[in-house]
């Protein structure tokens, strides 16, 4: 997976959607009102309703938006990979790095990705929201990782998950997907596990119709 030649502030651009569900709630849960449907660093949340088998009980970080689609990363999924075997250079591992994390169905096995929690920007990293950055590429994954130091937290991923212009905005649309801000301890839970379950308990399930005007406003339906 490769970034896109594009400043990050045109990475931040969303698209203009039509019709979106989305969950009028407090903490943390977005309402209509108060951002626009998809961006990147909110994450999504497989609703209970969710009917694709790879990505039930899913908690997914935007890194990517924009006119030529949405990519995203599996937060909450370790597989049993060793990281040491993906990256048999490492000189060290920093504490929760241990295993690679299963980002998505779109190439496990030829695409790394890196999520880092630190207080200033690693070379080469794309701040996605708050202290969390990201980066991609063997190269620049196995520098990171190597350099990290004992306060950053670190996420590694083989694969990612990806969208086609449009084709996240349906998705939503029919309820597979809840939106909320992205939080790093969530990001970097101790027990990822645990993650999918605390959002959807934050949700309560009440949901309203809502669509986008023209020029962005929210018209209200139900």
């Amino acid at each position: 997976m490769r970034f896109p030649d594009k400043s990050y502030e045109d990475m931040k651009r969303p698209g203009l959607l039509v019709a979106v569900w989305l969950c009028i709630l407090p903490l943390g849960l977005l309402s209509a009102a108060e951002r626009a449907p998809v961006q990147i660093g909110m994450v999504l949340v497989a609703s209970e309703e969710m009917k694709d088998p790879r990505f039930q009980e899913t908690v997914i970080l935007i890194i990517q938006h924009g006119n030529g689609g949405t990519v995203g990363l599996i937060v909450n999924k370790p597989s049993d990979v060793p990281l040491t075997h993906a990256l048999p250079m490492l000189d060290r591992l920093p504490e929760g790095a241990e295993y690679v994390y299963v980002g998505g169905p779109v190439q496990f096995r030829t695409a790394m990705s890196l999520l880092i929690r630190s207080d200033s920007a690693p070379p080469g990293a794309v701040r996605i929201f708050d202290d969390v950055y990201a980066t991609s590429g063997y190269n620049n994954v196995g520098r990171i990782v190597s350099a990290a130091r004992e306060k950053d937290a670190v996420r590694t991923f083989g694969g990612y998950a990806g969208w086609a212009p449009g084709q996240l905005d349906a998705e939503i649309a029919r309820g597979g997907w809840l939106l909320f801000e992205a939080e790093a301890n969530a990001i970097f839970a101790s027990d990822p596990a645990d993650v999918w379950r605390n959002y959807i308990d934050e949700s309560g399930g009440s949901w309203d119709w809502v669509m986008l005007d023209e020029a962005g406003g929210i018209l209200r339906l139900g």
